[in-house]
């Protein structure tokens, strides 16, 4: 496995930056403690952003059909708490702005929903990939509270 530093995840987002902003996050997966797999579509293109939080091959990348079937994710019969919760705030929602933080391994995701009273609310998915200090955290943008977060 190759080093995933700063300019390896800029330069993927930089390639996927127009996939990213207004893609509709269809379904969240989370088949271990530390993969994600977020199904998108944008523009009539579906893709599957696959995050990994492991900190020896910590990484993110859109996956192929091929490379589904190597990985072999299987997802549980009963989610994990995290991925309820990524559930409940996103699923559904669309990606508003995208960023990666200049010199850092981190790419937000910024959305922007409505929550259980009608109210405009703007949430901020975080993925931090630090090697054994990785996180995904989700956290209203407004107020700065952490929803949820996963180690």
């Amino acid at each position: 496995m190759l080093n995933f530093d700063c300019l390896t995840l800029k330069a993927f987002f930089d390639e996927n930056i127009d996939f990213f902003i207004g893609a509709r996050l269809q379904k969240i997966q989370q088949p271990t403690r530390r993969d994600f797999v977020f199904s998108m579509r944008n523009n009539g293109e579906s893709r599957k952003l696959y995050i990994n939080i492991y900190p020896q091959m910590y990484h993110t990348c859109f996956m192929a059909v091929v490379n589904e079937e190597k990985r072999s994710l299987k997802t549980p019969k009963h989610p994990p708490m995290f991925c309820m919760l990524l559930r409940k705030y996103l699923e559904g929602c669309r990606i508003s702005d995208a960023r990666v933080i200049e010199n850092e391994r981190i790419l937000e995701l910024h959305f922007e929903t409505m929550d259980e009273l009608s109210q405009e609310r703007s949430l901020c998915l975080c993925i931090e990939l630090m090697g054994k200090h990785s996180n995904v955290i989700l956290y209203d943008r407004t107020t700065s509270i952490i929803i949820g977060c996963a180690p």
